[in-house]
């Protein structure tokens, strides 16, 4: 049963929260202020039906509704589904099982093993449309429910293949009379013909052997061409990049070493000796380095021991000392162009070794130049090219297939003209097949028919009883298998059509009310103003059934939209237990919007 039921911005409720128990809950407002929304909202998160107008609060972007659903087992579902509009692909919900999330897929699995039907059916039943309370009760789908919960559909696809064998058997017997009148022909004559046609076919198969053993030897001939050129190809692009690594490295080299010795040797004594260079360049810069250092090492010297060699610490006059210092910063600058020139030649020689390395890699990456294709074995590479081969193939395909279709057709009315006796006896035979095929679909039939009247029994006794407390002198309830409800008045059947509005009513009830409770596993019905258009004493009677429905039987829940408070009031008052009121007090709609 449904015991929770939460809006947001649905219609006139800005956010409303409901709570159902057990029992019988009138749901009492006056017209006009949103009743039926609360069931349009609960049949939109349950089954996904959408209202009849737009449901969207005016000046909200969406609404959502929330449902939980405590199941015969004890076990809670909750969905959760918003909505934007009334058009458009439904959202998808939200689903939980006692609190954990599962797969949306998984609701109409959960509805349908709970209850005992699809959800479809589940909905016609405990929760129609507001549109559809006063559909024919034919249109609940009883008929197709009653056969899958008794496997009675069973019969009903035995009728369909019944009739599919009816239909198979009869195209046989139209065939069979067919090939009796087509085999009237001259027997002697039709042999002639296939020995002749036969022989025609045996030569054009060996015509069409001998043209795919020219295409086999086509196709290899034409692959290795193929292949030849793209080895070709191939040998040309490694030629191609072979000379053009070449070329620069030749122009790198600029014929630096004998022309005898190979490029790579040239180009491997260019990198070692270029290296050989750079180490000395190197060398030459430390130790010009190291002789500056020096230099100023002793300059340093000089200053701190004053006017006394700072060797021997003999007294130096100014002379000597300026001259010192003169010679010193000679050495310096001589020492300073030393370093640069080892710097300049160094990093030169920094650029010709990568220079040279990258000729060395890139002479390591050439291709190998791979080897040639080998001619096929057999054959001769002059001969028919490969479209002619693929041509004359393709005739000779042609010539045999249609050599052989008539072969295989004289051969097949020469059987049929030998074979006429035995084509009588099929006749007959499949003339015994058909009216056994008649006579088990008919049987079937009855049996179908007898079962679903033993099915609908006693639920058609349940509605009568029910019916004859509630419209009493108003003649006897037939219930169909269908779901089709009949009245019989004064021996005649007057249909559900016949019926006053106040009768469809009430036979539509009592119906929904027994086929729930009788044929499934629902626990609960929602009714949506069943006591508008009754008169006094029957809205009395529903009233007092629907209040009373719960105390006995598998129905724990009936929710009730009425605008008939005092009615609702009064048998609430009378058991309380079992009875409830919730009054529907929605929040004020915006300049514009509908309450309905």
């Amino acid at each position: 049963m449904i015991t929770k039921l939460k809006l947001k911005n649905w219609r006139s409720y800005v956010d409303a929260d409901l709570t159902f128990c057990r029992g019988t809950t009138f749901v009492v407002a006056s017209n006009g202020v949103g009743k039926t929304s609360l069931i349009e909202a609960a049949r939109w998160a349950l089954f996904a039906s959408r209202p009849a107008a737009d449901p969207v609060r005016v000046g909200a972007d969406g609404a959502t509704v929330h449902l939980e659903l405590a199941l015969p087992d004890g076990r809670v579902l909750g969905v959760t589904r918003p909505i934007k509009s009334a058009r458009g692909r439904a959202p998808q919900p939200t689903l939980t099982l006692d609190g954990q999330e599962q797969p949306v897929d998984r609701l109409e699995v959960i509805l349908t093993h709970a209850y005992g039907c699809t959800p479809a059916f589940l909905e016609g039943v405990v929760m129609p449309a507001a549109r559809d309370e006063a559909a024919s009760p034919s249109d609940i789908g009883l008929r197709e429910h009653l056969s899958s919960l008794y496997g009675i559909q069973g019969l009903d696809e035995a009728v369909v293949r019944l009739d599919a064998l009816i239909r198979e058997s009869d195209s046989e017997i139209r065939a069979v009379k067919v090939q009796r009148r087509d085999a009237q022909v001259d027997r002697a004559r039709l042999r002639q013909e296939a020995a002749s046609l036969a022989a025609r076919a045996g030569e054009s198969e060996g015509r069409l052997e001998e043209a795919g053993r020219a295409l086999k030897v086509a196709r290899k001939w034409s692959g290795h061409r193929a292949a030849l050129e793209q080895w070709k190809a191939a040998s040309a692009a490694v030629a191609e990049a072979a000379a053009s690594a070449t070329a620069k490295a030749e122009s790198f080299l600029a014929n630096a070493y004998e022309a005898g010795t190979g490029l790579q040797d040239r180009l491997a004594g260019a990198l070692e000796e270029t290296n050989r260079d750079l180490e000395a360049a190197r060398v030459d810069r430390r130790v010009a380095e190291t002789s500056v250092d020096a230099v100023r090492g002793n300059l340093g010297r000089l200053g701190e021991a004053g006017h006394d060699c700072p060797v021997c610490r003999r007294p130096l006059d100014e002379n000597t000392v300026s001259l010192a210092h003169e010679a010193a910063q000679n050495d310096l600058a001589g020492l300073a162009a030393t370093i640069q020139s080892a710097k300049d030649r160094e990093s030169a020689l920094a650029t010709r070794q990568r220079a040279l390395e990258d000729l060395l890699r890139a002479w390591h990456r050439l291709p190998v130049t791979p080897e040639p294709p080998v001619e096929p074995e057999g054959g001769a590479s002059e001969g028919p090219s490969l479209d002619e081969a693929e041509s004359a193939h393709r005739c000779a395909i042609e010539r045999s297939a249609l050599a052989r279709d008539a072969a295989q057709k004289a051969a097949e009315a020469l059987r049929a003209a030998d074979d006429e006796e035995e084509r009588q006896l099929e006749l007959e035979s499949l003339f015994a097949r058909d009216v056994r095929l008649r006579m088990a679909k008919e049987t079937t039939v009855q049996s179908r028919d007898d079962l679903l009247t033993r099915t609908i029994e006693p639920l058609a006794g349940q509605i009568d009883a029910t019916w004859a407390a509630l419209f009493p002198r108003r003649g006897q309830v037939n219930t169909r298998a269908d779901g089709a409800v009949t009245r019989t008045v004064s021996g005649h059947d007057l249909s559900y059509e016949q019926f006053s509005t106040a009768e469809q009513a009430g036979a539509l009830l009592v119906l929904r009310l027994l086929v729930a409770t009788m044929t499934t596993s629902a626990d609960f019905v929602w009714f949506d103003e069943p006591l508008e258009h009754l008169d006094p004493d029957v809205r009395r009677h529903v009233a007092n059934l629907l209040s009373r429905v719960t105390l006995d039987g598998p129905l724990r829940q009936v929710v009730v939209t009425t605008y008939e408070e005092p009615l609702a009031r009064k048998l609430a008052e009378r058991d309380p237990e079992r009875v409830a009121l919730q009054d529907v007090r929605p929040d004020p709609i915006p300049p514009g919007g509908s309450s309905y």
